[in-house]
């Protein structure tokens, strides 16, 4: 694609990306090409973030996918709310790559003569559609909290993971999961100093 700007381009990339994500929920934002599945429970985000290494002719581009959980925020902190947050704002966000690549996320250097379908389709998708397809399961809190019980997210530090787990126990009323998330809760704190939410958090059960 030629006569094109690096804004423009990675504008046309997000709009090609539309055509994964739509289908699964998510609406587009065309001012800040930002991707949003909504709900009163969650808000997952899918973006395409610029480098501080781009330039004119050529844009440094990253695909991020976060989720952001209204108890959470509630309990936790955090944006009070999913309206116009980035994937980095959520409580847990991944960059494409992260999962497919063992744990490099990927960067893309990309040229105005591109073509932004094949970009998407060949290039951004292919590693952006395994964090969205981990994340967009989760929006409510009990899938959440059994994925929090179940497996240690791929670059979810281990005292958010049970401070989460914590947090959605008791919003659910899980009894059990509260009782596993506090004992792990505890035990990460013989070692490490907890942020003044997650004890308060404990503080609540004890």
């Amino acid at each position: 694609m030629t006569g094109i700007s690096a804004s423009q381009l990675v504008h046309e990339v997000a709009v090609q990306l539309d055509r994964y994500l739509a289908p699964i929920g998510f609406v587009l934002n065309r001012k800040s090409d930002r991707f949003y599945l909504r709900d009163q429970a969650s808000c997952v985000v899918v973006e395409l973030q610029k480098s501080s290494k781009s330039t004119a002719s050529a844009p440094v581009i990253a695909a991020n996918a976060g989720i952001w959980n209204a108890t959470l925020a509630r309990t936790i902190g955090g944006p009070a709310s999913g309206q116009g947050i980035n994937a980095m704002d959520c409580h847990w966000w991944l960059r494409a790559g992260q999962i497919d690549d063992i744990g490099q996320g990927r960067w893309w250097t990309l040229g105005v003569t591109d073509d932004p379908q094949d970009v998407a389709a060949s290039e951004i998708w292919p590693s952006l559609s395994a964090p969205v397809a981990l994340l967009v399961p989760l929006r409510d809190d009990a899938s959440f909290l059994q994925y929090l019980l179940s497996a240690q997210g791929p670059f979810l530090d281990p005292m958010n993971r049970w401070a989460f787990a914590l947090a959605l126990a008791n919003a659910t009323g899980n009894r059990d999961a509260q009782a596993r998330a506090t004992d792990e809760l505890k035990r990460i704190a013989e070692s490490r100093t907890l942020p003044i939410q997650h004890k308060m958090l404990l503080q609540s059960v004890d």
